[in-house]
């Protein structure tokens, strides 16, 4: 919005400057004319791309330009000049502090993680109350007495009766040598 003010402003002091510039008495030499109109563009597009700390010494130059008009120009154009110069200085100034408004850059959607797949507790359950049944007691059966299982004792073991043993026809004895052998040979002579 004041980009739009500051260009409406600059545009009537670019036509007062050259219309001062064209003759009709005292007014501004042409060559400073077209200084003056070089340094309005240049500051109106420093402004409009929001450069300004560039600019600010180019509005120095075209204030500096205006209070140094020969003396011989209209005092009227010199006014005139001077109060737009002022004007174009305030505009630039409060252009200028505020910030430009920074171009959000888009954001990244964010992605979802993935599902967590978690297996579903089981829901507490209470036990269905259950009907009592009825049931006849039965009597109960006298169970048999059951003794208790204690080792049988070993019964002795009766020996086996041995098997009678046949005598066993006796071997005649060979006679030994020595003392008995002689004894044996003389009882064997004398029965024959």
């Amino acid at each position: 919005m004041r980009a739009r003010l500051l260009c409406v402003l600059t545009l009537p002091l670019a036509v007062a400057v050259l219309v001062a510039g064209c003759g009709g008495g005292e007014g501004i030499p042409p060559k400073t004319a077209a200084a003056l109109v070089s340094n309005l563009d240049s500051v109106q597009r420093g402004v409009r791309e929001g450069e300004c700390e560039r600019t600010q010494p180019t509005l120095r130059r075209l204030e500096q330009r205006v209070r140094a008009l020969p003396s011989d120009v209209n005092r009227d154009v010199q006014a005139t000049l001077g109060r737009g110069v002022r004007k174009l200085e305030q505009l630039f100034k409060a252009e200028c502090k505020q910030k430009p408004e920074p171009v959000p850059e888009p954001e990244p959607e964010p992605v979802a993680p993935p599902p967590v797949v978690t297996a579903p507790e089981p829901e507490p359950t209470e036990p269905e109350p259950e009907e009592p049944t009825v049931t006849e007691p039965e009597e109960p059966k006298p169970e048999e007495p059951k003794e208790p299982k204690e080792p049988k004792p070993e019964e002795p073991k009766e020996p086996k009766p041995e098997e009678p043993k046949e005598p066993k026809p006796e071997e005649p004895k060979e006679p030994k040598a020595g003392a008995e052998g002689a004894k044996g040979a003389e009882g064997r002579q004398a029965n024959r």
